[in-house]
């Protein structure tokens, strides 16, 4: 198959010629993906919700895509879930990996704090070379706001950052329009 490539990608104006320009060390945005020795976990979801749930390896979210937190008083739960999908290749999906999530209010500290272990339960239902979706709802409906302000929610895979997500918090008042 090697020596079929070869003579393929020596071709001019075919789609194997790009194929065969692919550096062999890949270059990875910050923050999207992590290497692994040479394999990849990238985090292809992640959306702040009302609620989210995973049955048969699917993800099920309700009004996803929040930035507002209104409540009557605070301190006050955040009343929210937040809803992942990790990507993994077949190699990395063959182990544990480490998902934490924390929550940070404007001043830098910790409102919430999750970790957990997390692994695929089997890959023998996936094709050869098929990426391996993992979804996950995160319940932070009981997680605690002390006052209003921005908020970021981070998420780390073994470790490494792959994304922040913003709130605000904010106080409901008279005139307040609910977005």
């Amino acid at each position: 198959m090697a020596d079929v490539m070869s003579r393929r990608a020596g071709r001019t104006g075919s789609r194997y010629a790009r194929v065969a320009q692919i550096p062999a060390e890949p270059a990875y945005v910050e923050g999207l993906a992590t290497r692994t020795g040479g394999c990849v976990i990238e985090l292809t979801t992640a959306l702040l919700c009302d609620h989210a749930q995973v049955r048969d390896g699917l993800l099920f979210v309700l009004s996803g895509g929040v930035s507002r937190v209104m409540r009557d008083s605070f301190p006050a739960a955040m009343g929210t879930c937040l809803a992942l999908v990790l990507e993994l290749d077949r190699i990395e999906a063959e182990r544990a990996h480490q998902l934490e999530i924390v929550v940070v209010g404007e001043d830098g500290e910790d409102v919430a704090r999750m970790e957990a272990e997390v692994s695929v339960e089997s890959t023998s239902a996936a094709k050869p070379a098929e990426a391996i979706q993992m979804p996950f709802a995160v319940d932070l409906r009981a997680a605690g706001i002390g006052k209003p302000g921005a908020y970021e929610i981070r998420v780390y895979v073994d470790g490494q950052h792959q994304r922040t997500l913003q709130f605000w918090a904010e106080l409901v008042g008279e005139g307040t329009v609910l977005l």
